[in-house]
């Protein structure tokens, strides 16, 4: 970007996605969209915040902080998204914990006598490699998430970026693997013998592992030089430890994205 720029686009759409990972429960919601970009390398996207270092057209690297989700009763919130994954991958949800007190958890909901997972303010960095102008391998890796602030996950994908398929219309696909530590597992697929004891599901203390493996697509149209259609779809299937768990009743995990974007 020329010296003293930016790219600045703000919008409104709608997410339809589980209500947690691994629910056949889904849950439609508003979701802000925020993405901006200055030529000092700094950028916000949906939930992350970091910035570019590099000077190198071919390598990307540099420190990513961002929001990890929260859950409560009702699932996992939903927070702001991106248009476009200029750093990496964006996180999405965020916040959630709540006051249990006075819900009826009647009904089969699976996450009754759970704790809540707050909201967890995670930092890292990030490292991408262009294979081609096109082409390039994401890696991200951050710290800070679930009760105890020591989840750790790593996400490792492939990257195929903004094809123009007609004028005006931009399709980017990518597919990755999201890896994490025990205390990520444990805090949002977990069950400790004491959540048991209040009528959780059984008890499952998982390890470290693999969470999901992933493709995703997004296609933005160019209405005009000032706004912008942007849709997205990703799918998800959950592996290893995360799998196995008593709070999931689906491995897949679908999740659709549609709004309307103003560039300033």
């Amino acid at each position: 970007m020329p010296d003293g720029s930016r790219d600045m686009y703000v919008g409104l759409g709608v997410l339809s996605a589980p209500e947690y990972q691994g629910s056949v429960k889904r849950d439609t919601s508003a979701q802000p969209l925020i993405q901006m970009e200055w030529s000092s390398g700094v950028f916000v996207s949906g939930m992350s915040l970091g910035m570019h270092l590099s000077r190198e057209p071919s390598l990307e690297f540099g420190p990513l902080v961002s929001i990890a989700p929260g859950r409560d009763y009702n699932g996992t919130a939903r927070g702001a998204g991106g248009i476009s994954e200029i750093g990496g991958p964006t996180l999405g949800p965020i916040t959630g914990a709540g006051d249990r007190a006075g819900i009826d958890f009647s009904g089969g909901n699976l996450l009754y006598g759970l704790d809540s997972v707050p909201s967890r303010l995670q930092a890292g960095g990030f490292v991408n490699f262009y294979l081609t102008p096109d082409w390039r391998i994401t890696n991200s890796l951050q710290y800070g998430s679930g009760r105890d602030r020591k989840g750790v996950i790593w996400n490792i994908g492939l990257q195929h970026i903004a094809a123009e398929l007609a004028p005006n219309h931009r399709v980017s696909a990518s597919l990755g693997v999201n890896m994490v530590n025990r205390s990520y597992n444990q805090s949002y697929f977990g069950v400790t013998d004491v959540e048991f004891d209040r009528g959780a599901v059984a008890a499952f203390y998982p390890e470290a592992g693999m969470r999901d493996m992933y493709v995703a697509a997004r296609w933005n149209w160019l209405l005009s030089p000032r706004w912008m259609l942007t849709s997205s779809a990703r799918f998800a299937r959950l592996q290893d430890e995360a799998k196995k768990s008593p709070l999931v009743r689906r491995q897949n995990d679908v999740s659709i994205a549609m709004g309307l974007a103003y560039r300033f």
